[in-house]
């Protein structure tokens, strides 16, 4: 899966372009903690989008009462993300397209695809989101090693073969 980020001005163009090549598409909407930009995008054509909203500020430490990205907002992406394995997309959107979107894209890029150089040339991504995706990645990767390695992954696997 490809994942690419992009400001919350081009999101619905961005999509409508994907969508019209056949693409199959998920977005993951990341709104400011309120105001003007605390809901989803309107726009998208009238077909059916997963579509994942998280609502946090652009922040890399406690600043006030702003809302940090955490851990289970990570842990959120990375479930929507697994759950929608047959999507060729995943375009990410934050408020410019530069800090928020770029940082889940590394995370998810370097742990589904084992790379994430190119979102670091382009872009500067938000740190804290970076390293938060980053561990919970290899939370999960350990987690499911050690139910592999002690015979109970076989119990959390769908018909299919897919993690549940």
């Amino acid at each position: 899966m490809k994942f690419i980020p992009t400001s919350r001005a081009m999101v619905v163009n961005d999509a409508m372009k994907l969508i019209a090549d056949n693409y199959r598409l998920i977005i993951i909407s990341i709104n400011e903690e309120s105001g003007v930009d605390f809901n989803p995008p309107t726009g998208l054509p009238n077909v059916s989008v997963p579509m994942l909203t998280l609502n946090f500020a652009d922040i890399s430490r406690r600043v006030g009462n702003h809302k940090m990205f955490d851990e289970i907002m990570s842990n959120q992406i990375f479930f929507f993300v697994d759950i929608q394995k047959n999507a060729d997309i995943c375009l990410v959107h934050c408020h410019a397209g530069v800090s928020r979107s770029p940082a889940v894209c590394a995370g998810l890029s370097l742990h589904y695809n084992k790379k994430c150089d190119e979102y670091f040339e382009k872009y500067e991504p938000n740190l804290l989101v970076f390293y938060r995706m980053v561990e919970q990645s290899y939370k999960l990767k350990t987690k499911r090693h050690y139910l592999w390695k002690f015979g109970q992954f076989r119990a959390i696997l769908s018909s299919d073969g897919r993690v549940c």
